[in-house]
């Protein structure tokens, strides 16, 4: 995002931030109102925040349509990771059994946002032509490993430990201490392996993979776990639903292309960002906390956090410099 920003690129895109955050901030509070079982809002209220997500799902609609893949993965998991995790209330309380608790949180609300958000913008897409269609399967070039990391890098540094954390914390046996964190390390270890040509390294050659499909798609999946297992507290799933939902999205953008690679990955990227932020916020949280800082882990965590926080200020202070140098685009005039 800070690049749409450098450059006064005042397009769609931009304009839509501030809508997919505001939809993610009503699921994250329908969220916790069903994970938290000293917060109730009665029926009433329960209707005006899924008005209000509408209303911010229809603004991001018409103006940036490309993040419509985006707000329905998001809708659709916050929802039903959330129904999942409800907590039992006395009035009135979602189905005790979890297909029937997943239809009614997920099915019904979702549909109070989805079907009113075209009637609320229903003049424009009365008079809207969608443009050509031009969809396919990606045959490369993909992303590889040390340009996921230059664009991505801050925000995977924060959320895979975040999220193996956790996982530890589901696997925990006290019979067997060390168990958790040699069966995290293990599986750390195969998304390592992901990110290495293996053929290559058959042959004694150190190379990066040509593609991070599979650990994209090991990232969401390990997200999506954690979201709807039954280990972590009901309160502690919404992040990890927002890190799937954003894993997901990239991944997405390795196995298809809509309009044009470039198009794909700037947009679709654009998204998983902000999506990734508010995951590593989360993930920043935990790992500032007292008990996540003791012993070597959270050193070793709070270190790789902190160098990749300055490596992303100091491309951002670069990139702002290199813009100042060489005034490519003339800076925003006011109105």
């Amino acid at each position: 995002p800070f690049w749409s920003f450098l450059l006064a690129d005042l397009h769609a895109h931009a304009l839509a931030f501030p809508f997919l955050l505001g939809l993610l901030a009503v699921l994250l509070f329908v969220a916790r109102q069903r994970t938290s079982p000293d917060l109730y809002v009665p029926p009433f209220g329960r209707s005006i925040l899924l008005a209000l997500a509408a209303l911010f799902l229809a603004a991001l609609l018409v103006t940036n349509g490309w993040s419509a893949p985006t707000a329905a993965v998001l809708v659709a998991l916050v929802l039903a990771s959330s129904a999942a995790a409800a907590t039992p209330r006395p009035e009135p309380p979602l189905p005790p059994k979890r297909l029937g608790r997943l239809a009614a949180g997920l099915l019904v609300p979702g549909a109070a946002i989805a079907a009113p958000a075209p009637l609320l913008t229903l003049p424009f897409w009365k008079s809207y032509t969608p443009p050509p269609r031009n969809l396919g399967w990606e045959t490369g070039p993909t992303y590889d490993p040390l340009s996921l990391g230059l664009v991505h890098g801050l925000a995977l540094v924060l959320v895979v430990p975040f999220l193996a954390a956790l996982l530890a914390r589901t696997w925990h046996d006290p019979a067997r201490p060390g168990r958790a964190g040699a069966l995290v390390a293990a599986l750390l270890g195969l998304f390592a392996f992901s990110l290495v040509d293996l053929p290559a390294l058959f042959h004694g050659h150190l190379v990066p993979a040509p593609s991070v499909r599979a650990f994209l798609a090991g990232l969401a999946l390990l997200a999506l776990a954690l979201a709807f297992g039954r280990r972590l507290p009901a309160r502690e799933r919404v992040a990890p639903a927002v890190a799937a939902c954003a894993f997901l999205i990239l991944a997405g953008c390795e196995l298809v292309y809509v309009w044009d690679r470039m198009n794909t990955v700037f947009k679709f990227g654009l998204d998983a960002t902000l999506l990734l932020a508010v995951a590593g916020a989360a993930a920043l949280d935990g790992l500032l906390s007292r008990e996540s800082r003791r012993g070597p882990a959270g050193a070793a965590r709070l270190a790789a956090a902190s160098l990749a926080l300055l490596a992303a200020l100091a491309t951002s202070a670069l990139a702002l410099a290199g813009h100042l140098r060489t005034r490519r685009v003339e800076t925003p005039r006011g109105t």
